[in-house]
This record gives C-alpha cells, sequence and structure tokens, in this order.
C-alpha cells in the first residue's frame, strides 16, 4: 500500500522489460481533483523523482484487491497504469530512515530525499 491505494506490479504484454504498475484507487476515494491532476499529468516532461502516468480508468475488481482484509464482492475502483513501481512513499521512507543507528547516515538520507523533493518540486513548476 501506498498512501490510500495499492500497486501491483505489471509487465507491458509487448515489451517484457518495460516494468510497470497498476495502482488502484477505491472509487469512493477519488474526487475530481485527483481526476484533473491524472488528466495534466501527462503532459508532464520525464524527471527521475516523479512516476509517470501512462493511463487511467475506472474498472471493477475484486474487493480483495483494495483491501486485502475485506471479505468477498466486488468494488468499483480507479485504475492509474504507472510508466515505473514506485518502491513506497516518502513518508514510509522517512519512517524507515528513523531507525537508522548512525546519526551522520541519518542526516546524509534525509538531506537527499529533501534534495529530491525540491528537484521534483521545481520540476513541477
Amino acid at each position: 500500500m501506498i498512501g490510500n491505494s495499492v500497486v501491483y506490479p505489471a509487465v507491458s504484454a509487448g515489451n517484457n522489460k518495460f516494468k510497470l504498475a497498476c495502482q488502484l484507487y477505491d472509487q469512493r476515494d477519488v474526487g475530481d481533483r485527483m481526476l484533473q491532476k491524472l488528466e495534466s499529468s501527462s503532459s508532464l516532461p520525464a524527471h527521475p523523482n516523479t512516476c509517470g502516468v501512462c493511463s487511467h480508468f475506472p474498472c471493477r475488481v475484486p474487493r480483495s484487491l483494495l483491501d486485502p482484509t475485506s471479505g468477498g464482492g466486488a468494488a468499483d475502483a480507479l485504475c492509474v497504469v504507472l510508466s515505473s513501481r514506485p518502491s513506497h512513499s516518502l513518508q514510509e521512507y522517512l519512517d524507515r530512515l528513523v531507525s537508522q543507528e548512525e546519526p551522520t547516515e541519518y542526516h546524509r538520507q534525509i538531506l537527499v530525499a529533501l534534495l529530491q523533493l525540491l528537484h521534483g518540486i521545481k520540476h513541477l513548476l
């Protein structure tokens, strides 16, 4: 899980070396603002600190794909196809850094994460 979505790895049918990801959101969590962001993100140039959105579409999936602890049945979802598979969110990355025992390495990683975040924001503006 990344945020309020679930990410599954996928492979392109035309080229199995091209790794994709399918990010599923519960349709109840999707608003107009998120759809506008998805529409505009396809026009952004590539950047190493952002995932490119190849496509997005509504779909109906087994409820267990959105929440493994839920019962059976189907759920409406939004599927976002990403050009690369994100490993975790910034919050999860920072939570992992807290467990670092060496302060110098911890501070170095925090500064690298901050630099990447600032580059990503600059790229989006």
